[in-house]
């Protein structure tokens, strides 16, 4: 269980059943300080929450580990993302995909900007298996598939869309 902490945003998270719940579609593409519960039991306060990380997008690929995107500083003026992942049991952040790297998968024709991420999803029958979702400096939008145990990364497709999109599966996938 990962949240994202509305005490950052001037108003605060509720409880319901014991799970922390914040609805704020604002808040992509922006670091924002990361919790995640033991997740053996419901909370009975949010005190109850650990601080694993300060980033947006986060995901639950299996029981023990969890990613998200976080921000790295390359200069002064310039920043760019990449794509981490944690485990519950030793919570060190590595990095494993960078929105650098996603720009040398776009193929010859599309605009050579640094593609944004927007979003992860992993896929729900191959766990491996990575979706990100990212922008680019003409409002593009880009999918792109990757294996994180192979290093496998695939540009899938590019739309027009912008702003206005949404990814989903079903549940086989």
């Amino acid at each position: 269980f990962i949240m994202l902490p509305a005490e950052t945003l001037g108003y605060e998270p509720f409880l319901v059943n014991g799970r922390a719940i914040l609805f704020d579609p604002s808040m992509r593409s922006t670091d924002w300080p990361l919790y995640r519960g033991n997740g053996r039991s419901p909370l009975s306060s949010l005190e109850e929450l650990t601080r694993v990380g300060t980033g947006f997008s986060p995901f639950w690929i299996d029981e023990l580990t969890f990613g998200f995107v976080w921000q790295v500083q390359l200069s002064s003026d310039s920043n760019r993302h990449e794509l981490v992942l944690m485990s519950t049991t030793d919570e060190v952040p590595r990095p494993i995909l960078s929105e650098t790297e996603l720009q040398l998968s776009l193929p010859k024709g599309v605009p050579s900007t640094t593609p944004t991420i927007l979003y992860v999803m992993p896929h729900p029958q191959q766990r491996e298996r990575l979706f990100i979702v990212a922008t680019g400096a003409d409002r593009a939008l880009f999918v792109f598939s990757f294996n994180y145990q192979t290093d496998d990364l695939q540009f899938l497709l590019e739309s027009g869309v912008g702003d206005i999109h949404s990814l989903g599966f079903s549940p086989d996938g």
